[in-house]
């Protein structure tokens, strides 16, 4: 075989195991997050409330705790916490906020991603 072919075919293998380790990888980008107030104030929020969201770690958690996790909420609505992720516009109008209900129990529901402002 020629070295150029030789060459031709690891580059290819390469970027198949790399593909397939990215692939891999993927599914977990959620598992090591401790889900705690540090990670949620140095973490790019739009990446870290999706895992929220995917995993759940606060469902059940009674308010008080949850807020000592991810620290003071930027809005307290009625029955919910939202913290803000980001702006959703131009103009900074709308903004992305991660959303946890709380029932009349004072514990965290099913967190979610919505639109605050």
């Amino acid at each position: 075989m020629r070295p150029a072919v030789v060459v031709a075919c690891a580059v290819v293998a390469a970027g198949a195991v790399i593909a397939t380790a990215l692939a891999l990888g993927s599914g977990d980008a959620c598992d090591d997050l401790r889900f705690d107030r540090a990670e949620w104030a140095e973490a790019d929020r739009d990446e870290y409330a999706p895992c929220v969201v995917e995993v759940q770690p606060f469902r059940g958690l009674e308010d008080d705790e949850l807020v000592r996790r991810l620290g003071r909420p930027n809005e307290r609505r009625r029955g919910e916490l939202r913290w803000w992720i980001g702006a959703d516009d131009d103009f900074g109008m709308k903004i992305d906020a991660l959303i946890v209900p709380i029932d009349a129990r004072g514990r965290a529901g099913p967190a979610r991603i919505g639109r605050s402002g």
